[in-house]
C-alpha cells in the first residue's frame, strides 16, 4: 500500500484496531476538524457579534474545543501504543488498520 500524501511505501503493524478504538479515534479527529472549520475566516465572518465580548467567547469555545481534541487524540494514541506494545515510531491508521512509513 502506498501513502495517499508522499506516495512512499506503508508497512502493516502487526495490529488492527477494535471499534471502541476506532470510535475514540473518530470523535478526537471530529473535534479538531470541527475547530478548524470554526477558526476559517469565512466561517466566523458570517457572524453577527454584537459586542466584543461575543468575538472573545466564539474564539475561546473554539480554542478549547480544539484543545479537548487534541487532548483525547493524545491519550487515545497513548492508550493504543501501551495496548499494542509499540512504544514509539510513526502511527497511521487506514480503515482501523495501522501502519507505518517503510525505511528509505
Amino acid at each position: 500500500m502506498q501513502c495517499n500524501e508522499c506516495g512512499r511505501q506503508l508497512k502493516r503493524l502487526p495490529f488492527i484496531l477494535d471499534d471502541s478504538e476506532i470510535a475514540d479515534m473518530q470523535l478526537a479527529i471530529d473535534k479538531i476538524n470541527t475547530a478548524q472549520t470554526a477558526l476559517k475566516a469565512e466561517v466566523y465572518a458570517g457572524y453577527r457579534f454584537e459586542q466584543d465580548r461575543d468575538i472573545y467567547a466564539y474564539f475561546k469555545a473554539v480554542f478549547d474545543e480544539m484543545a479537548e481534541g487534541r487532548f483525547l487524540y493524545a491519550t487515545w494514541e497513548r492508550r493504543v501504543r501501551s495496548h499494542y506494545g509499540y512504544p514509539e515510531g510513526e502511527l497511521l491508521v487506514i480503515n482501523g488498520e495501522c501502519f507505518t512509513h517503510e525505511e528509505a
